[in-house]
Order: C-alpha cells, then structure tokens, then sequence
C-alpha cells in the first residue's frame, strides 16, 4: 500500500478523523475507534455530513467523536469505500498515533464459550464478548465488544485478583483472599454457591471457611478447585463423571 493517496475535496473544513485500511477508506458514522486500527490517517474533510468527492463516486463523509473505544476497529455502521489514484491535490498521512497510555498489559488471559477475561498487570480483570447471563460480571446483562472492568464494589471491594478461568457462560477468579468467586450462568450449579440461579457480579464459591484456593478451573458445565492442602473439590454438572466421583 501506498503512503501517499490522493482526494479531491469539494471544500475544505477543520481536520476530522477517517482510516485507510488495506487501501480501503473506513468511516465511521459514529464513534472513532482509533485504538486497534492497524492504520490510521488524519484530513480535511466537510464536516455537517457534506459530500466528498472520490474519484468519479460521491461519498458522505461523516465526523467521528473524540472518544477511546479500544476493541472494534469497525463496526456495522460504517461504509467501506475504495481508494483510488485521483489528483495530486491532498496528501494523507498514513500510520498510528501514539497511544500506549491507553494500553494494559495482560497478566493472564481465559476465552469461554462467547466471552473473555483477562488479568491486567495492576491486578484487575476486565471481561468481554457475549454479556447473556451476567457472564461479564458488570452487574448486568449488557454485552461489550470491548474490555470492560468486572464489578468488585461488593464482595471484590479492596481485592485484587489471581487468576481468572472461563467456562460455558460462566467465569471465575481467585482473589487476593485466597477465596474462589463466580458468576454466569448458575445452572446445574455451576456457580458453587448452592443454587442454580444466574449471578450477574461475582459471588463467594461455598467452601470451608479456611480453604485456601490455589488454583481453579472452569469447565463446560462444572468447575474445580484445588486448595493449599492439594485436596481437589468439584461441582456442577456431573453426569459424564465430571465430578470425579464413584457416581453418577
């Protein structure tokens, strides 16, 4: 691809934001997403939906907003318009800005079934993808193509997080208490917490009091723990024998 393409603008306005992806123009109707486009490009544009000329095609450029969406560099809003050689009249600057202030690092990462999570290096689990069921543990149902922060004002209040695992709409983390806590989907009692009910923020995994959990794993229907003491605990659903037990 080309660093330098050319546009002939019908009239010119302050700078707003568009991409060039792949020799292809992104403009977004909406939102800037600016953090994982792979190129990204700066011009003077009509702003107020005002045509752009393209070649011998006209299309409606529109304004994006100045805000950080980390996640979708295109979204079903925008419109994809070829990229051809015309003029020699306006210049675009190809390449990504600087943005590592908005950038974590990952300490651990789990992909479920439609959702992710991930331990950043500051001790903090931010979740994604498919938000049915309370999967994200945002307190709520809503989804996100975006890393979102799981709720800790309750039983996560002043805790930080070890390790995070991902099921089948469920998820689960060891806190800096040493505890076990999930949320999702709650049945076949998934969850450990008694019940079938779906949790929408995390909720304690009920065990013995002194258990210290080390690690924990989520599965399709059941989740484990193993504690401090190498003693391993099961539950949900276990017809296929994946408790570990004598029974079914």
């Amino acid at each position: 691809m080309e660093h330098n393409r050319t546009l002939s603008i019908i009239k010119d306005r302050k700078a707003k934001r568009f991409f060039i992806l792949g020799g292809f123009i992104v403009v977004s109707a909406a939102l800037g997403f600016m953090f994982l486009s792979p190129q990204q490009s700066r011009a003077t544009i009509p702003s107020g939906g005002k045509q752009v000329e393209v070649g011998q095609v006209s299309y409606r450029l529109y304004e994006s907003s100045n805000g950080i969406n980390p996640g979708s560099p295109l979204a079903n809003t925008n419109t994809v318009a070829a990229l051809p050689k015309v003029g020699a009249d306006f210049r675009l600057r190809v390449g990504l800005q600087n943005k590592s202030a908005y950038f974590k690092k990952l300490a651990e990462y789990g992909s479920g079934y439609e959702h992710n999570c991930a331990i950043m290096s500051d001790d903090s689990v931010y979740c994604w993808g498919n938000g049915q069921y309370g999967v994200l543990g945002t307190n709520s149902t809503t989804s996100s193509t975006v890393p979102v922060p799981v709720y800790t004002q309750d039983v996560l209040n002043g805790k930080t997080i070890k390790q995070v695992t991902t099921g089948f709409y469920h998820t689960c983390v060891i806190a800096s208490d040493d505890k076990d806590y999930c949320w999702g989907y709650g049945t076949a009692g998934r969850l450990g917490n008694s019940g079938i009910v779906q949790k929408n923020a995390p909720y304690p995994v009920r065990e013995f009091a002194t258990t210290v959990v080390s690690q924990i794993a989520a599965g399709n229907e059941h989740t484990c723990s193993l504690n401090s003491e190498r003693k391993l605990y099961c539950w949900g659903r276990g017809v296929n024998g994946e408790l570990g037990r004598d029974i079914l």
